[in-house]
């Protein structure tokens, strides 16, 4: 019986491990350029989701950017968002964007790119000037 537990524990940390760290198949990172290029309205119908923290996304945001925390991701999607369009995912660290590009994945969105802003763009000094960090 006690096998069993730690099996089970075992591969729930498996599973929680690869869900948080494993990059998703296919996601692709734009840079800032590419990004404002993509998001400008001469480029076409690129939607734009900023994944942090409302606070974080007050600090500095891209202008076309739709804010939809990881919390409220799963609720308020459908009003904001339409999987048959491409999009950029935007978020402070590796660990957002791919928990929300995975929950996206599943929602049927298969053209999908991210580009980081906060914390970990300032720590590779390549902070957008579309906005304020």
């Amino acid at each position: 019986m006690m096998n069993l537990i730690v099996g089970l524990l075992a591969l729930w940390l498996v599973v929680w491990a690869y869900r948080r760290f494993v990059p998703v198949r296919g996601l692709r990172q734009i840079g800032y350029e590419e990004l404002n290029s993509m998001a400008s309205p001469s480029a076409g119908d690129v939607q734009l989701l900023d994944v942090r923290d409302y606070l974080e996304f007050e600090q500095g945001h891209h202008h076309a950017a739709v804010n939809l925390s990881l919390g409220r991701l799963s609720t308020f999607w459908k009003r904001h968002l339409v999987s048959s369009r491409p999009l950029v995912v935007i978020g402070a660290n590796r660990t957002e964007v791919y928990a929300a590009s995975r929950f996206l994945r599943k929602k049927g969105f298969r053209s999908i790119s991210f580009a980081y802003y906060g914390r970990e763009a300032r720590n590779h000094e390549v902070c957008p000037s579309c906005c304020v960090c």
